[in-house]
């Protein structure tokens, strides 16, 4: 959910959202479906308890990785 005053915002979010058209069946710009069924809503309710583990788990290895690699000098190591 997204709030804003912003008239211009607030349809191109629209449009997004609805397979980038303003108008049935006239893209006029790149969207998604973003719409999720019961079943995918229900799995990610559970899986968003988890979410900080797998956050945590995923820094972990980053390190893991970034110290592993830091000295080979041909491999250039994404900044972030």
């Amino acid at each position: 959910m997204v709030f804003t005053n912003d008239k211009d915002l607030t349809n191109k979010l629209r449009m997004i959202a609805d397979h980038g058209q303003a108008t049935k069946y006239y893209d006029s710009i790149i969207g998604v479906n973003s719409r999720l069924d019961t079943f995918q809503a229900a799995i990610l309710d559970v899986k968003i308890k988890y979410l900080d583990e797998y956050a945590a788990a995923r820094r972990k290895a980053a390190k893991f990785y970034d110290s592993a690699f830091r000295e080979i000098e041909d491999l250039q190591m994404p900044v972030y």
